[in-house]
């Protein structure tokens, strides 16, 4: 899981360009500046529109994922623009498809269908010595 952190500039020519790569399954994108309400980071991926039509990132940890198996396109060349120079910025890649594991859920057995004859301790007998009524 490579993580990287740029300065993304506040312009597209200094701004940060993630390359296209087809191996790549997930990418995250985190806002790490620490000035609340001003600091946004833009994440489009058709230059030339990042700040106008990209999605914004809230600051202090504010982050976007994107997933091939939710139908994303984490694949494709992805552009990065802040609102303010040098915004420090995390990116995290992943590769390779994600490994799917399914386990088999046990069956319970059913008290109305015992797996043995005698699933339950046998009673003890009982003798009625004397009963109060007479």
């Amino acid at each position: 899981m490579p993580t990287r952190v740029y300065a993304v500039g506040n312009t597209e020519a200094t701004g940060q360009t993630i390359d296209a790569d087809p191996q790549r399954t997930v990418l995250i994108v985190q806002n790490l500046d620490t000035v609340a309400g001003t600091d946004w980071l833009y994440v489009g991926d058709e230059k030339g529109e990042v700040i106008t039509a990209g999605i914004r990132i809230a600051p202090v940890g504010g982050s976007l994922t994107l997933r091939r198996v939710d139908g994303e396109e984490p694949e494709k060349t992805w552009f990065l623009v802040a609102a303010t120079a040098a915004c420090p910025v995390r990116v995290t890649t992943l590769f390779g498809e994600p490994t799917i594991i399914v386990e088999q859920k046990q069956p319970e057995p059913s008290p109305q269908e015992p797996e043995q004859p005698r699933d339950a301790p046998r009673m003890r007998k009982i003798r009625v010595k004397e009963t109060g009524y007479r």
